[in-house]
């Protein structure tokens, strides 16, 4: 995994077996299944489409919880079954924090087998 820098849309790139990928990753202190979505920043999900649409670059959106890691490939096969909302932080009191987000039901997550 690189890291990519601060302000840049996409946190990641993974590379492996001669393949680039983008990736999110997010850490949540819950154990999955308390919530029946996790959200994406929509703007951030419509970047690493465009990644893909124009470089055939694929996106990886990875979670951390308390009891596992998860991911999902996003792309055009599964768009379909995503919402927009607006919503987001609400916790830290800033309305910035508050913008268009994609919900991502988590029965599409796969787990992350241990290696």
């Amino acid at each position: 995994m690189i890291q990519q820098p601060a302000g840049a849309f996409i946190d990641f790139e993974y590379h492996r077996d001669g393949k680039v990928w983008n990736a999110e990753i997010r850490c949540r202190n819950f154990r999955w299944g308390k919530y029946p979505t996790i959200w994406i920043c929509a703007r951030k999900l419509s970047h690493a489409l465009d990644e893909y649409r124009n470089r055939r670059i694929p996106f990886l959106f990875i979670v951390r919880t308390e009891d596992g890691v998860r991911f999902i490939h996003i792309g055009p096969k599964n768009l379909h079954l995503l919402k927009n909302r607006w919503g987001g932080h609400t916790n830290r009191g800033d309305q910035r924090d508050i913008e268009w987000v994609v919900d991502i039901p988590i029965g599409l997550f796969e787990n992350v087998k241990k290696v």
